[in-house]
């Protein structure tokens, strides 16, 4: 137990450690010191999916992925992790699996603003443009402020030839920003 208890603490502070180390743009120290904390406490799905993160952020996305995939098994599904593993999935164009990862997070978290927004995103890769609307919509009515989704919103508006809803919806995006921004 006390084996467990102090592999358990050792990763909490390789974990501060990594994060501190990413702030100060010491990547390369940040990746190893995640790696580290995985291997102190294999089973802490926080310091899987930093680890995932930083392994992304570095061009491994396969790598990045499993290690997303494995901080989801061990976090019981939770919802944020399940939409950042199907914007991983849909990243590198496996949309089926991205679709599938939407599924999970909105069965799991209905009220999810993510979920919904990655579902949007799905079908809107596939061309389902007014399917990823009704998503992107329902993204909006949980987060009203969510400049990614209103952006692909005026995207598929303009698509469409629904100019002056895409105007509409930019503009609305961009009173949410000071001018100078």
């Amino acid at each position: 137990q006390q084996a467990v208890d102090s592999n358990g603490v050792r990763c909490r502070q390789q974990c501060q450690a990594g994060l501190e180390a990413a702030r100060r743009g010491k990547d390369e120290n940040a990746l190893d010191t995640f790696a580290a904390a995985c291997e102190s406490c294999p089973v802490d799905e926080r310091a899987r999916r930093l680890y995932a993160e930083s392994l992304w952020n570095h061009g491994d996305q396969k790598g990045a992925m499993e290690q997303m995939a494995e901080a989801q098994r061990l976090s019981g599904g939770d919802p944020e992790t399940t939409v950042r593993l199907g914007q991983m999935y849909l990243a590198v164009g496996e949309v089926d699996r991205a679709r599938n990862e939407a599924a999970r997070a909105i069965a799991a978290a209905p009220r999810s603003a993510e979920a919904w927004a990655l579902e949007g995103d799905v079908l809107a890769r596939s061309e389902q443009d007014n399917a990823a609307l009704a998503r992107y919509h329902r993204a909006l009515s949980y987060r009203g402020e969510f400049p990614e989704v209103q952006f692909s919103v005026a995207e598929i508006y303009a698509r469409q030839g629904r100019h002056t809803r895409a105007l509409a919806t930019l503009q609305a995006l961009s009173m949410q920003y000071e001018p100078q921004q």
